[in-house]
């Protein structure tokens, strides 16, 4: 089976659009809804251009943004924010491995694991999580009938622990080094490293929808081989909260011990804080918490009546939490309550979301706002997505924002270090009336946002709060970004607003998603804004530079030969800074080349009398034809050569000095870089005059 192939399916791309769109984690989505609208726009010309760019290798995964969730044990949960593009990506490997392995993986659904259970081709990916999670409750019922001893397990930091080379296997387990599996390995280096310098092999992004089923995959091993073990006890997981139920307190903890090892062998860590052996002293004590309510259990003839029954009003504590959330999200505003709300918000963060679905019913009401003005002045808070959390909302409510205390704050909180994008997102929308008129370091964090993201979720704001000039130039911007999300929420402002595109002067600086929307929208032609080649856009991402087309001025064989070897320099700046000197090396000798046998101006030859090539060093030397009338290219790849001869990869030795070769160096290669940068702006001058 042609594994690369199938993967790269366009139907398989379709599939992977749907389901990211139909996808039940909302709380995920809400930061990209309109850059969904945007990309849906060109929907096909921009999963053409996806799989064109993936298979010419001139698609780079972005780096990814993360925020940090509190959970209810005090820690943090990483939501990984990946791009859009990304996101297909992760999507279509997901549906590609739902397929691999379907038939493995029907040997446990509903058996003994229960959760994210998937519909083959359905554009919606998995099945009712609700459904799922009570037939998981049912089963334990069953069970509880005649095995009462109960072992809840849990896995540590799941996500975070997962190998990649357990990704690998499951794409092609007899060839890691295949297409496929060389892609997937650089996506996942991209996505889990904070720095690509550095080298992780493990975790995957949390909040995708495909890392649910790909996280199935990896337990699926342990589902298979512990049902042999289902005479002596029970084995039931829904996704990492796995249950063992047995007759006796002996088989329980022989259950235990099995499933620990198999787990470590898979290099995942059991949780000792959440691993608990009982005796259920009913089928209550042995479902444990619940996650979701019945219909039943949502059956109340007032909010009130709901709110009462889920907290304990002497000690100000949340009994039932599910029916608690319930009851933020759905239940009606109450105002005679409002304290013990208030009390509760602080005392549960990881609720936070909840809490503000709640409190933005209550817009321009005094007692709110007065709560949440003097909890910003008054708290230092833990994590900063609460904090984010309550900005937003102080935006919500207080529509007039005349406290210049706490704009004062906002602002000095803004100015902060080392902020996530939720926390600086919370801020922004409450400064945005008034930024045009703060000192320029806050306009600037506006119109120059570092986040692609950040800057697409803020343009409505810039909209509503920017004059007409300060508009137009954070279009310009956003248009101009390498990740997309900002550019194609720009398209969509611009098409809303009127706005012409000619007007921005920023066709030969837009990427190319960005540029299928301009023209679905019909705010430009294919004539003034020209279809970027996967080369041109190797040099556009590498070195921020925007090319000619080149493919006319060579050989066929040399435009491709000079394509893969551009794709491989590319590939290996961040891995190896050797191997990219070399591979750039390579690709200066077919420009050299080329230029000196198409200009006629030139009477010089690249091969020799013998019939065999001059060699490169030869060609660039002092006083040769091309150096006189290329001196600035012929000194800079001089330069490149020379040092690339003196890297253990092409020599053990100098020739000259007799010196040990060396690796290229961190400083070497930001000034060789440099150099190349500035060269190849001239080179492409001299190409397109061929």
């Amino acid at each position: 089976m042609n594994y690369w192939n199938n993967f790269l399916s366009k139907q398989n791309f379709l599939l992977s659009w749907r389901r990211i769109n139909t996808g039940s984690n909302a709380y995920y989505k809400r930061f990209f809804r309109k850059t969904y609208i945007a990309y849906e726009i060109s929907l096909e010309n921009n999963i053409n251009s996806l799989i064109e760019r993936i298979k010419n290798g001139s698609y780079i995964p972005k780096k990814p943004e993360r925020i940090f969730i509190p959970k209810p044990s005090g820690l943090q949960r990483p939501i990984t924010l990946l791009s859009v593009e990304d996101q297909i990506i992760w999507q279509a490997l997901a549906n590609f491995l739902q397929r691999k392995h379907r038939v493995r993986r029907d040997k446990v659904e509903e058996r003994v694991v229960y959760s994210n259970l998937s519909s083959p081709n359905d554009i919606f990916f998995f099945k009712s999580w609700k459904i799922c999670y009570r037939n998981f409750q049912n089963k334990i019922r069953e069970v509880y009938e005649d095995k009462k001893w109960v072992v809840k397990f849990d896995l540590a930091a799941f996500y975070d622990t997962i190998s990649h080379d357990h990704i690998l296997k499951l794409v092609n387990p007899k060839d890691l080094n295949s297409d496929i599996c060389s892609f997937i390995k650089k996506i996942l280096h991209y996505w889990s490293a904070e720095k690509v310098s550095y080298t992780f092999s493990h975790g995957i992004p949390q909040g995708p929808i495909a890392s649910s089923y790909i996280a199935e995959l990896i337990l699926l091993d342990i589902d298979i081989k512990i049902m042999q073990y289902q005479d002596n006890f029970l084995y039931l997981r829904y996704v990492d909260d796995i249950r063992l139920f047995a007759k006796d307190e002996d088989r329980v903890r022989r259950s235990l011990v099995i499933l620990e090892q198999l787990c470590r062998n898979k290099g995942l860590i059991p949780q000792s804080r959440k691993t608990d052996i009982f005796y259920a002293k009913n089928e209550e004590d042995a479902i444990g918490k619940h996650f979701s309510l019945s219909p039943e259990e949502m059956n109340y003839s007032s909010s009130e009546n709901l709110f009462l029954d889920c907290i304990n009003m002497e000690k100000n504590e949340i009994k039932d939490e599910a029916k608690f959330k319930f009851f933020l999200y759905r239940g009606e505003p109450l105002k005679k309550h409002l304290n013990i709300i208030f009390e509760l918000f602080e005392k549960y963060p990881h609720l936070s979301d909840a809490f503000v679905t709640y409190f933005r019913r209550f817009v321009n009401n005094e007692e709110v706002i007065t709560f949440f003005e003097a909890l910003v002045k008054r708290k230092k808070f833990p994590y900063q997505y609460v904090e984010g959390n309550v900005w937003f909302l102080l935006s919500e409510v207080n529509t007039e924002r005349n406290n210049w205390e706490i704009i004062e704050i906002a602002k000095k909180k803004l100015c902060e270090k080392n902020l996530c994008i939720f926390f600086k997102f919370g801020l922004m929308t409450y400064l945005a009336p008034f930024v045009v008129r703060m000192e320029r370091k806050i306009f600037y964090k506006y119109s120059y946002c570092d986040s692609a993201i950040l800057q697409s979720l803020l343009l409505p704001y810039v909209s509503m709060y920017f004059n007409n000039k300060q508009y137009i130039d954070v279009l310009k911007m956003c248009l101009k970004r390498t990740k997309p999300e900002a550019g194609l929420c720009a398209v969509v402002q611009m098409a809303n607003d009127n706005i012409r595109f000619r007007g921005l002067r920023v066709a030969n600086k837009i990427n190319q998603i960005t540029r299928n929307c301009l023209l679905a929208l019909g705010l430009t032609t294919s004539r003034y804004i020209p279809k970027i080649s996967p080369f041109q856009e190797i040099f556009e991402i590498r070195y921020k530079i925007q090319i000619s087309n080149w493919e006319s001025h060579f050989s066929k064989d040399d435009y491709q030969h000079i394509h893969k070897i551009f794709i491989l320099a590319f590939k290996s700046y961040d891995m190896n800074r050797s191997q990219w000197l070399c591979y750039s090396d390579s690709a200066n000798e077919i420009i050299t080349r080329t230029i000196i046998d198409n200009d006629s101006g030139l009477i010089q030859m690249t091969i020799g009398s013998d019939g065999c090539l001059v060699n490169f060093g030869s060609l660039l030397q002092k006083n040769t034809p091309f150096y006189n009338k290329y001196p600035l290219v012929a000194d800079a790849f001089r330069e490149v050569h020379r040092r690339r001869c003196f890297l253990p990869d092409a020599h053990p030795y100098d020739i000259k000095t007799k010196k040990r070769t060396q690796l290229l160096k961190n400083g070497e290669q930001k000034y060789y870089y440099g150099k190349l940068k500035k060269t190849y702006i001239e080179v492409d001058k001299i190409i397109i005059n061929l």
